[in-house]
């Protein structure tokens, strides 16, 4: 594989599945701190003190990881990284169903 191919991979990847999981981190991070304010710091102002600070916290960080999420994708884009033939996985390959993707590791079947 050529140098360009393993970094339109690795900025697939990175796009793809890295950011989607620190997304759902950061939600799973802000619902529960909208919990512990409302319901088991809701008696208690330094919870919900602590509990507040939590939550700007965590849509600070949804703030950051769009915005690095859009940096990503204005990199791939402007420097035409975009996967448009993705590889043919070897599964499909065994039982011949690649006309529709393109592997440069393999002659076409």
């Amino acid at each position: 594989m050529t140098l360009f191919q393993y970094l339109t991979a690795f900025i697939e990847f990175f796009s793809q599945v890295i950011i989607p999981f620190i997304v759902g981190v950061a939600f799973l991070v802000f619902v529960w701190n909208v919990i512990r304010y409302f319901v088991i710091e809701g008696h208690s102002e330094d919870g919900q003190k602590a509990a507040k600070a939590q939550i700007a916290y965590s849509l600070a960080a949804f703030v950051v990881i769009f915005i690095f999420w859009g940096m990503v994708t204005l990199l791939a884009e402007s420097l035409n990284l975009q996967n448009e033939n993705p590889v043919c996985p070897d599964y499909l390959m065994q039982l011949g169903q690649c006309s529709r993707y393109n592997n440069p590791l393999r002659p076409p079947v």
